[in-house]
């Protein structure tokens, strides 16, 4: 039988190779999923999400679990909350500090918030609040889904608090609920490539989760985000403003020496007069000697007008 495009409904997503196998270790154990900007990593969460529908549907006075899905950043609330319940049927509910605040600060409304909505999408603060004030016990979640869950390297980020409640849990109960870790970018800073072993160790000790990632790389690149890169020749600046740039330089440093000379100050100053000019003088000096005369001053306009 030949089925047309159009016959197709256009809600219905099928799920490429890569995502069924992440899918079936996320349904296995806890995993740390680490994929590009426009490889579907927030789809793998809905069908992780869809795995637990039965648990989710089951209402809430009589035992039913409920999903979380924990952002790091109030905008993103809106986003996933969209995806979510444009790839299913269970009723989807949001929380963020501007949106329904008295929810979380009474508990008979988060209790018929929580018995309405199957999937919660909320600020990770928000979480550790529901926990630390006892509003929500963590066993009572079938799955958390962690976005861009290398924030919980932070030792004060609520992604690290929410973890140290979670290993407080005894492991191997029935009542521990999935943990799947979505991120972009394992490390989100500079380290020496010989501390990247020891920092992913980390990141899955803390998570209690592995790194996992599809056996068919060849097939997560094809249809990952493809950058246009151009090569744009240019000649060096100085070549043409060396004289510029060795004036601005002279001016700025014959400032920088008259600022030092400047010893003695009215009274009324609490803090030294110096330093912000100081600093203006260092800032455009170095952007001059790295990114040239335009660059230097289209800051001299923001810092110097100050």
């Amino acid at each position: 039988m030949v089925v047309r495009t159009s016959d197709v409904d256009k809600n219905f997503f099928t799920p490429r190779d890569y995502q069924v196998e992440l899918l079936d270790k996320a349904c296995k154990r806890n995993i740390i999923v680490p994929l590009g900007t426009g490889s579907g990593k927030t789809f793998i969460a809905v069908l992780l999400i869809k795995e637990y529908t039965t648990k989710l549907v089951t209402p809430w006075k009589n035992g039913g679990k409920r999903a979380f899905f924990l952002v790091d950043k109030v905008s993103l609330v809106e986003q996933q909350a969209a995806h979510i319940e444009h790839h299913t049927t269970l009723n989807v509910g949001k929380m963020h500090g501007h949106l329904n605040q008295d929810i979380w600060s009474e508990p008979a409304k988060f209790d018929t918030f929580i018995a309405l909505h199957e999937v919660t999408v909320l600020t990770a603060q928000i979480f550790l609040d529901l926990l630390d004030h006892g509003f929500f016990n963590m066993s009572n979640a079938a799955v958390i889904i962690f976005d861009e869950c290398h924030h919980v390297l932070g030792s004060k980020h609520p992604y690290r608090l929410i973890m140290h409640r979670y290993g407080q849990l005894t492991e191997g109960i029935l009542d521990r609920p999935r943990i799947l870790g979505l991120t972009a970018s394992l490390i989100s800073s500079k380290i020496p490539p010989s501390n990247l072993e020891h920092l992913l160790e980390k990141l899955e000790r803390i998570m209690h989760s592995s790194i996992e990632t599809a056996s068919d790389l060849v097939c997560i690149s094809k249809y990952g985000a493809k950058p246009r890169e151009y090569v744009i020749m240019c000649h060096d600046f100085f070549c043409c403003t060396c004289e510029i740039s060795k004036k601005v330089i002279s001016t700025l440093e014959s400032l920088r020496t008259f600022c030092l000379k400047c010893t003695e100050f009215h009274p009324e100053f609490d803090v030294d007069p110096r330093k912000p000019v100081l600093e203006a003088v260092s800032r455009t000096k170095s952007v001059l000697e790295q990114l040239g005369p335009w660059c230097a001053w289209k800051l001299c306009q923001v810092i110097w007008v100050k």
